[in-house]
């Protein structure tokens, strides 16, 4: 089965099972579960990032849809995407 992009009409259901999904695959193979996720399609909502982190996921990459990929929530193409201005971050290392 093909996933589809996240969209604003997608349910929880939907969403965590994108989510989850790959967490049980992960937990059962390598007995490790993964901190990033790759958005279906590149379509996410706000409400998707939050049930991600919810979900225990650190990090997301999606497309760009003006062409370069997005990495660790920061767009590398030469202009702005509002849609994706509130994610902006930047992960930090933990020093031990």
């Amino acid at each position: 089965m093909v996933s589809a992009p996240i969209a604003q009409d997608s349910t929880d259901a939907y969403i965590l099972s994108e989510l989850n999904g790959p967490m049980e695959v992960f937990q059962a193979h390598f007995n490790k579960k993964p901190i990033a996720f790759i958005w279906p399609g590149g379509g996410f909502t706000s409400h998707a990032v939050s049930l991600a982190r919810q979900s225990g996921y650190r990090l997301g990459f999606t497309t760009n849809p003006r062409g370069p990929v997005m990495y660790n929530w920061v767009p590398l193409a030469d202009s702005d995407d509002p849609r994706r201005e509130t994610w902006i971050r930047r992960v930090r290392p933990t020093t031990r």
